[in-house]
């Protein structure tokens, strides 16, 4: 059931990114979308607006690392929120050495996280 589960967030996951990517409404200037795209294929569990909040994988790590996570923030709207948690997001970040900005709005938080 859990697997069910799981193969299911990651689906919603995957096609929400594909609706960020195909958006014309976003600055592209600031293009993330691969990196919103790793994110969410390699840190889904540990982003997902369902389940605890755990420690990320170093391969989640590894992802978190080298993409533009002010970028990535960004992206996350209200519609985004209902499967990726911008709490989680930061916390994913600042457990692999990566911090967010201070400042930086994501979703509907702003960064630190009071």
């Amino acid at each position: 059931m859990a697997a069910l589960s799981i193969r299911y967030c990651f689906l919603l996951l995957t096609v929400i990114v594909a609706e960020i990517t195909l958006s014309s409404e976003h600055v592209r200037a600031q293009d993330c979308s691969r990196d919103v795209m790793d994110l969410t294929q390699h840190c889904a569990e540990f982003v997902s607006a369902s389940g605890p909040m755990e420690p990320p994988s170093a391969d989640c790590c590894q992802i978190v690392r080298r993409c533009n996570l002010s970028c990535v923030c960004s992206r996350i709207t209200r519609e985004i929120e209902q499967v990726i948690s911008p709490e989680k997001v930061a916390f994913v970040a600042k457990s692999c050495g990566r911090p967010i900005p201070s400042g930086t709005k994501c979703g509907d938080i702003t960064i630190p996280l009071a």
